[in-house]
């Protein structure tokens, strides 16, 4: 039996089939209201096709369910853990593969990017033009396809993976005439989100890639996501935090009388999912910073208290 279900979050409502037995039924269910959604379920008749993204439960490898009549993205939901499943999933064009310990918001990742590209491929029939603005408000994801890319015009964008079992990890800001670009990996999902408010430019991967500053932007975005990559593997949490802030600093620092001042805000919570540590720990760390005169705290009329680098002069090329 097929089940169309419409999810009621705060911000949108997702709809989707759901292909699988009682069981997983049953469970899908139980998942989703323990998450701060709304469920709705419906049947509906072999013979009504939609474009809508089709989530599939399987528990062996079959298949015959897999060779099904649907125009929309196909989701495979791996109960068990199989190889076999996840090969034959990819091999017959299955968009992710969830794990058998699923949250919900890796499902809803999943959803969103399924949901990206039915857009995508509506516009592409419409006929596209070559690159498209768009507004998000603070707080609000960025959902792209595939084959789509986006500059920053104006604005910070935020970007976090979100692993199966639940867990966040901060693995980036970026801002004007960066360029960025959807994550569909198998083993997490990565969600960009306006940190405020902004202003992008969609563009195609080939349309982006005849711009003469594109691969310009493409090897700094790289060296920024190397930076970052190299602050998190440091020793000890003190300097991880240190180092972090110095690193956004090179991207968001202006000059003040006593350093850099980071014109971002950075919460306690974005730094400790940066690092790998809890917000008591970063609290403690940050005073600590600033009591050895490494960090200090400036308050603006715009931002409220921002981070200072005493005595840290940016080297910009």
């Amino acid at each position: 039996m097929r089940y169309q279900i419409t999810l009621q979050a705060p911000e949108r409502h997702t709809h989707f089939y759901f292909d699988g037995s009682r069981q997983a039924l049953a469970e899908l269910i139980d998942t989703l209201e323990n998450a701060d959604v709304r469920l709705q379920l419906s049947t509906q008749t072999p013979n009504f096709i939609e474009h809508l993204p089709l989530l599939l439960a399987l528990e062996e490898e079959n298949c015959a369910a897999l060779d099904h009549s649907h125009l929309g993205p196909l989701l495979v939901w791996d109960r068990k853990d199989l190889a076999a499943i996840r090969e034959v999933a990819y091999a017959h064009g299955a968009l992710c593969v969830l794990p058998p310990n699923m949250v919900p918001p890796a499902l809803l990742q999943a959803l969103a990017n399924a949901q990206a590209l039915i857009s995508s491929s509506k516009t592409q029939i419409q006929g596209p033009a070559v690159h498209t603005r768009r507004r998000y408000r603070k707080g609000e994801q960025v959902r792209l396809a595939e084959d789509r890319v986006v500059q920053v015009v104006r604005g910070i964008v935020r970007c976090t993976s979100v692993h199966p079992d639940g867990s966040e990890v901060l693995i980036g800001f970026y801002g004007e005439k960066d360029i960025l670009m959807p994550h569909h990996a198998h083993t997490c999902y990565v969600e960009m989100t306006a940190h405020t408010s902004l202003l992008v430019e969609v563009e195609s991967w080939s349309t982006a890639a005849t711009s003469p500053e594109f691969y310009s932007r493409l090897k700094e975005r790289i060296c920024q996501m190397e930076s970052w990559s190299s602050m998190q593997a440091r020793a000890s949490i003190e300097s991880r935090l240190l180092g972090i802030i110095q690193v956004l600093s090179h991207k968001f620092g202006i000059p003040h009388p006593r350093g850099t001042l980071l014109e971002i805000k950075l919460t306690h919570d974005l730094l400790a999912s940066a690092i790998g540590a809890n917000r008591t720990t970063v609290t403690r760390i940050i005073g600590n910073l600033k009591r050895q005169g490494d960090i200090a705290v400036e308050k603006t009329q715009q931002h409220g208290e921002l981070i200072l680098l005493p005595g840290y002069q940016l080297h910009r090329h």
